[in-house]
């Protein structure tokens, strides 16, 4: 049994860190004109592929910059590790007591439990240009 855990925890640390998950963190960053137009592309790219947004998604892809921080952040992870992801948080959420974001957000997190069914494209794309900000968050 001893043997099996830590086969299944060597097989999944080497798939993770292979390139499965991807987080990359860049500060002192001016404006990333450069990385945003290049995954606008991607997602144009995406649609164009699958207008009906047909197919099941592989990958979660976020890109989100920061302008007061100069911070860029991207994360990449494959479906079936986000899946995994959520369905601990929904399983592990019931036990939850309403904490203070409840009075913030109206989130139903089990809504998110078949997020690759709804196929490649944009999800969430958040720009303020006041606060120089962006938020992009799409399924490949």
């Amino acid at each position: 049994m001893r043997k099996k855990i830590f086969i299944m925890i060597f097989i999944l640390s080497f798939l993770v860190l292979n390139g499965c998950f991807v987080l990359q963190i860049q500060g002192n960053v001016k404006y990333p004109s450069k990385v945003i137009e290049k995954a606008r592309n991607k997602i144009h790219k995406i649609h164009a592929k699958y207008p009906e947004r047909g197919g099941r998604a592989y990958k979660l892809n976020l890109l989100v910059y920061d302008g007061s921080s100069r911070d860029l952040v991207r994360i990449s992870a494959p479906m079936w590790l986000v899946n995994l992801c959520l369905k601990m948080g929904l399983k592990h959420a019931k036990y939850e007591i309403e904490d203070s974001t409840s009075s913030y957000f109206d989130i139903d997190w089990n809504e998110f439990a078949n997020l690759s069914e709804l196929g490649p494209g944009l999800l969430l794309e958040v720009e303020d240009l006041e606060e120089n900000t962006l938020v992009l968050i799409w399924l490949e």
